[in-house]
């Protein structure tokens, strides 16, 4: 529940559940998305110790930006993911401002739209030949 860093406590980052239109569902090993997911998110959290809020923070592995503050919401938007293999990192913060000193880690699959896919890029660029 809680990891040790020297003597400081940091709550365990925790990927919950999947958000989506349809409903929440829990979060298996790897997460495989098809379809379009409008307001599709993960919800995040992290134990709390005696009724504070513990602050969290994601990055999308390999991406271009850094770490990003989840909020009080505790979503994480699947908006920022286009098709292909991805890994989400998660990170807590301790009541001393240490972050976790290892980030929970999810693998996660999002399959190509029909729109995205090359054989639909192909006729576009025949079409406007």
């Amino acid at each position: 529940m809680f990891a040790t860093a020297g003597s400081r406590s940091v709550p365990r980052a925790i990927f919950e559940s999947l958000v989506t239109d349809e409903g929440e569902r829990p979060i298996e090993d790897e997460l495989v998305l098809s379809g379009p997911l409008p307001g599709g998110a993960l919800r995040v959290t992290a134990p709390a110790v005696a009724g504070t809020d513990v602050p969290l923070r994601y990055r999308v592995v390999g991406s271009r930006g850094g770490w990003v503050d989840v909020g009080s919401d505790r979503l994480v938007p699947l908006s920022i993911l286009g098709p292909g293999r991805h890994a989400i990192e998660l990170e807590a913060r301790g009541p001393d401002g240490t972050w976790s000193a290892q980030p929970t880690s999810l693998a996660l699959s999002r399959r190509a739209q029909w729109w995205q896919r090359w054989p639909f890029r192909v006729l576009l660029l025949g079409l406007a030949v």
